[in-house]
């Protein structure tokens, strides 16, 4: 999905931050992340690999405390798991349940990028209806 020209003024202004799960091309491992840009951390990480990544899934979470949280909480439960730095021998679907749990269980919530977009369109549409006077 192509992001709408300010996708990352809007987020950053918001405060969120991106938790996300990436694969080498082998899928034998994972490696969980925080990050304010997704995109752009997948681009650094994929320069200093010879490897193929993929970027598999990734949630918008409110705040950097809370997508530190997660991470944390998920290189402690794996730790006997862990091949080095933040990646894991750990299944993806394993991780993304992990994280799904885990999101669940601080009351929190994550959202797509797809419906980070929604989110900014809905308030910009807000923002320039409270300017421009309805014609009704």
């Amino acid at each position: 999905m192509r992001r709408p020209r300010g996708f990352a003024k809007f987020v950053g202004g918001q405060g969120f931050h991106c938790l996300y799960l990436a694969t080498a091309e082998d899928n034998a491992s994972v490696k969980i992340g925080v990050t304010a840009d997704v995109r752009d951390r997948l681009s650094t990480l994929q320069s200093a690999n010879v490897v193929k990544l993929r970027l598999h899934r990734h949630w918008w979470l409110a705040g950097r405390p809370v997508s530190e949280r997660i991470k944390k909480s998920f290189t402690e439960t794996f730790e006997p798991r862990r091949i080095g730095g933040d990646w894991f021998g750990v299944s993806l679907s394993e991780a993304e349940a992990f994280i799904e749990r885990i999101i669940r269980e601080i009351g929190t919530w994550g959202a797509t990028e797809a419906e980070m977009i929604a989110e900014m369109r809905r308030r910009e549409r807000r923002r320039i209806e409270g300017i421009i006077p309805s014609c009704r």
